[in-house]
Formats: structure tokens, C-alpha cells, sequence
């Protein structure tokens, strides 16, 4: 996650065990949002645009290309075609 994620509602940090539990514990005390309100934060919002398969499917088509580029004969000048 980016460091962007840190200032999102609902997502909190901790660093020691005894920290997590307590946000853990607070967390569980607090009502649960609805469905529409989860579909409306800015948590899910940041999830869509980088955990989603949309964007993982993005992702993997910007590694993609290049290696792929990589691998033509004409992106190695010098080298001996296979053909």
C-alpha cells in the first residue's frame, strides 16, 4: 500500500501487538457501515484502483510489455536473428 493509504478512514497502523489489538478491539465496537457506504468511501475506492482485478490486469499489462519487447530480436542491436 502507499503511504496515501495511511490518512484513509477506517484504516488504521499499529506497530507493536498490543496497539493492533486495541484498534482491533475498537474496530469491533464500532457499528458497521452499509452496503452503500462502504461502496462510497474513499477506502474502496483506493482498493478499486489498485487491488481490483481491473487493475491488476493493468498492472500485469505494463510488466507484460515490456518483456515482451525485450524479447524481439530488434530490441538487441548486433545480435544474430534466429531465423
Amino acid at each position: 500500500m502507499g503511504e496515501e493509504a495511511l490518512d484513509l478512514a477506517g484504516l488504521g497502523c499499529a506497530d507493536t501487538p498490543q496497539l493492533f489489538a486495541s484498534k482491533l478491539r475498537k474496530a469491533a465496537q464500532s457499528p458497521a457501515p452499509t452496503e452503500a457506504e462502504r461502496r462510497a468511501s474513499a477506502m474502496r475506492a483506493y482498493y478499486d484502483a489498485h487491488f481490483s482485478a481491473t487493475a491488476y490486469e493493468q498492472n500485469l499489462a505494463e510488466l507484460i510489455t515490456p518483456c515482451s519487447l525485450a524479447r524481439r530480436d530488434d530490441a538487441y542491436p548486433g545480435r544474430p536473428s534466429k531465423s
